[in-house]
């Protein structure tokens, strides 16, 4: 009896172990950002599919979104950052975007998702300079 009741107590106690060392569950990540397109008159940054709710970071190379991500630090009237627009989002990027994020009340990363998405300046289509936000 004292045998079969220690046996249950530890395959409990390795059991109670096991239940508590599993991996969280993450969340799925979100794309990156490969280009951009026209969405309520304004150049956002989207996935190849055309989602919006999409993410670049540091390192990302693109010919499509990172340069039109540049374009809009640099030229757009309410940012005017010193960037170049080379298609690489190197520490400048990162520290354009992050005045930017500080300018509009966002936690300043250096990465453009969504909560900067919802607060940051877009340029409007076919300007070189006038941008607005989103919903705006």
């Amino acid at each position: 009896m004292k045998r079969s009741l220690i046996g249950v107590l530890a395959a409990a106690s390795l059991a109670g172990a096991a239940l508590t060392t599993a991996a969280p569950t993450q969340a799925a990540a979100l794309p990156t950002c490969t280009t951009y397109r026209e969405y309520q008159g304004l150049y956002v940054f989207s996935t190849a599919s055309g989602s919006i709710n999409c993410q670049l970071a540091a390192g990302t190379r693109s010919s499509g979104a990172v340069p039109q991500l540049q374009r809009n630090l640099r030229d757009c009237d309410r940012y005017q950052r010193d960037v170049t627009v080379d298609g690489i989002f190197g520490q400048r990027t990162v520290a354009a975007l992050r005045w930017v994020q500080n300018k509009e009340g966002v936690p300043p990363t250096g990465a453009y998702g969504p909560a900067t998405r919802d607060k940051m300046y877009f340029m409007v289509a076919g300007s070189r300079t006038e941008c607005r936000p989103l919903n705006a």
